[in-house]
């Protein structure tokens, strides 16, 4: 039996680097359940879910999103996401979001949707108009997932995403540079990216 020459090596495989979106989100459940069950869809992605551990509010979710920056060498094509919602927050905690993503639009995004990520779910089904409310968005998406409670099945979602895409750039004509300042979202935004 002869030996293996020592010196033999396998030829390199050159792996195709796959695109990292960090993600975090004020929602603990529903927002992060959704994006990366998207990115999950697409083998060129890897999507990161900055795991929430106490507050939720944009300035938290912000810490998270920096802290990531500051530990991991983004790559010319990755991307780091903050996701909230409108909700009661400060207008200046959304502005410090947006002073943020102006700061490297090439790598930051912010998704922010008014009055919550909910009414990105709702435009899978419908336009989302007359929308009066907290309330109103809830009863409206009970309408078409009966039940909701924060836990999603991305397979009933899946069907109306490209008509959510359409819709929510419609609202966002001409596209914000801030947040919708009533009922919509730029959550479209991301998803693009992610599918």
């Amino acid at each position: 039996m002869s030996k293996l020459n020592s010196s033999f090596r396998r030829p390199g495989i050159k792996r195709r680097y796959a695109k990292i979106i960090a993600i975090a989100c004020e929602g603990k459940k529903t927002e992060p359940d959704y994006l990366s069950a998207l990115g999950w869809r697409n083998d060129s992605l890897n999507v990161v879910k900055l795991r929430r551990r106490h507050k939720g509010n944009p300035l938290s979710v912000l810490d998270r999103a920096k802290n990531y920056v500051k530990n991991n060498t983004l790559h010319k094509d990755d991307e780091v996401w903050v996701v909230v919602d409108v909700d009661n927050w400060k207008v200046s905690e959304l502005r410090d979001l947006i002073s943020w993503r102006n700061a490297n639009k090439k790598h930051f995004g912010v998704a922010i949707s008014n009055p919550k990520f909910e009414y990105w779910l709702l435009l899978h089904f419908e336009t989302g108009s007359g929308i009066r409310g907290v309330n109103s968005l809830k009863s409206r998406l009970n309408n078409h997932l009966p039940s909701y409670d924060k836990s999603i099945d991305i397979n009933k979602l899946l069907p109306g995403i490209t008509d959510a895409i359409e819709r929510a750039s419609q609202k966002d004509s001409p596209p914000t540079k801030t947040w919708p300042r009533t009922y919509g979202t730029t959550v479209h935004r991301l998803v693009k990216k992610l599918i």
